[in-house]
């Protein structure tokens, strides 16, 4: 069973998160990006998002597009934006989940490369991945949504955004993030959700998608992202915001200078979406990168960056109190090696320890480039890992055990003890990582974790089969995913 949440929608123990700002310094820095905003201002392509903020009573500057955001204007933006957690709707009820009560887990973002499932090389990805990676998502209990897992390089650009979201809506029950190249394409994702929704007043009240908007750092709006939050702004649907600058490149050298350019980003765009359509549900992901200072490349691996990342969740989550997202699962290895695995629990472990809501990127090595359908199936492990950190210790007088520590004495074992029995079942049992001795391991192939991994995918493949959605519904997302001519 592909969705089985129940467990995940209830309260996580109130345990103490990892902060590392006090009050007042959370506040110099949303004072910083304010200053930013009505000193430097930012640039904005698009007409309508252009007009909507020279309405409002920005100050702007028609020749350079530059606008200058007022604080009064920055703050009813966020007055206006829902606080705390929401639903995340999937195609079916029992897909549902709600954000602000857990941590969740979304797998995949728009990468061109994959490791092949049957041989592992590394190659362009087509449209057959594609649906392989969705279906391989659908299976994953641990992960709770969806975003596009990769750009085929054999779907024509005009239609590109139609034709993935016509495969990932057809292959998972689970909540989608989308990713559109403007207008045209934020319309016909659209119309594709609300054909499976069952109409656009069922996808208003039932938002089975959301949709991805990235400034383009150093403060900048471009016209296609403005599109984008345009038109899902209008029908109210929940939209995530997520700008990506590089430390010393695209934005300063401290961690405050970061912090303060990407929060004004973001703050601009809660507005926009707010002036547009006020109640419009947000969500800021957190996802800043960092210059390798020998090679200039932008380091997803960098401990710099998991700091970021902790930083800017406990700004949005405590400050302004909206919904947080990390693209955490990440690393800059290109394959499944200790690199790997030490770069990706770093940076998922300490934003969870932050509170963040939901952990996104699931499945990638590379930076952003290269999907692994192995590596979904250990991020898919280590995000269960993680939740059962968060989980904690409960300490009463059934846990504390004096009275069966007092039966078994000295020098004796705990075996053949009901309460062993009893709470035994709470241990974690993990389903790829090897713990059998090494004659075992030797006697079954001496596999590594990511042959394991490997082997279930295809396994996963072979056996699981998403919910189909009725024939008229798929004739429906063809027919707008392929109508598409070039613009």
């Amino acid at each position: 069973m592909a969705c089985s949440f129940e467990l995940l929608n209830t309260l996580n123990r109130n345990l103490p998160k990892y902060e590392l700002f006090r009050q007042e310094e959370l506040r110099d820095l949303h004072d910083a990006s304010i200053e930013i905003l009505e000193r430097t201002g930012m640039v904005v392509v698009e007409d309508t998002c252009f007009r909507l903020l020279q309405d409002a009573g920005a100050v702007v500057d028609l020749a350079s597009r530059v606008v200058k955001v007022p604080r009064y204007l920055v703050k009813e933006g966020i007055e206006k934006t829902p606080k705390g957690g929401r639903v995340h709707y999937g195609r079916t009820s029992k897909c549902d989940f709600m954000t602000g009560n857990g941590l969740f887990f979304r797998g995949g973002t728009l990468g061109p490369y994959v490791l092949d499932i049957r041989t592992g090389a590394h190659r362009p990805a087509t449209k057959k991945d594609l649906e392989y990676l969705v279906r391989i998502f659908d299976a994953m209990e641990g992960i709770q949504c969806v975003m596009f897992p990769c750009s085929p390089c054999d779907i024509p650009v005009e239609s590109l955004s139609q034709q993935i979201a016509e495969v990932t809506l057809e292959n998972t029950t689970k909540p989608v993030g989308m990713v559109a190249f403007g207008r045209e394409s934020a319309r016909d994702i659209i119309r594709m959700a609300a054909l499976v929704a069952g109409g656009m007043e069922e996808l208003t009240k039932r938002p089975i998608v959301q949709l991805l908007c990235e400034p383009s750092s150093p403060l900048k709006l471009d016209q296609r992202q403005c599109e984008n939050l345009v038109e899902f702004a209008r029908h109210g649907l929940p939209l995530e915001m997520a700008s990506m600058p590089a430390m010393c490149s695209t934005a300063p050298a401290t961690y405050a200078g970061v912090i303060a350019q990407v929060n004004a980003e973001h703050l601009c765009m809660i507005l926009l979406a707010q002036l547009i359509n006020p109640g419009t549900p947000v969500s800021l992901n957190a996802c800043t990168g960092c210059i390798d200072p020998k090679t200039g490349l932008n380091s997803y691996g960098a401990v710099e960056r998991v700091l970021l990342n902790a930083a800017v969740v406990q700004l949005w989550g405590s400050f302004y109190g909206l919904e947080t997202y990390a693209s955490a699962a990440l690393t800059d290895s290109k394959t499944h090696d200790e690199q790997a695995g030490y770069e990706r629990m770093m940076n998922m472990l300490l934003p969870a320890l932050a509170g963040v809501d939901m952990i996104t990127t699931l499945g990638y090595l590379e930076s952003y480039l290269t999907i692994s359908p192995e590596q979904i199936v250990i991020d898919n492990e280590i995000a269960d890992m993680i939740r059962k950190i968060l989980d904690g210790m409960e300490i009463n007088q059934e846990t504390l055990a004096t009275d069966v520590i007092s039966k078994v004495g000295p020098g004796q074992h705990f075996l053949a003890q009901k309460h062993t029995l009893k709470h035994a079942g709470e241990l974690f049992i993990p389903k790829i990582a090897n713990r059998s001795t090494r004659e075992e391991w030797k006697r079954r192939g001496e596999a590594d974790v990511a042959r394991v991994a490997r082997r279930e995918a295809v396994r996963v493949l072979e056996s699981h089969q998403p919910e189909p959605l009725e024939r008229g519904i798929q004739r429906g997302l063809h027919e707008i995913a392929v109508s598409k001519k070039t613009r």
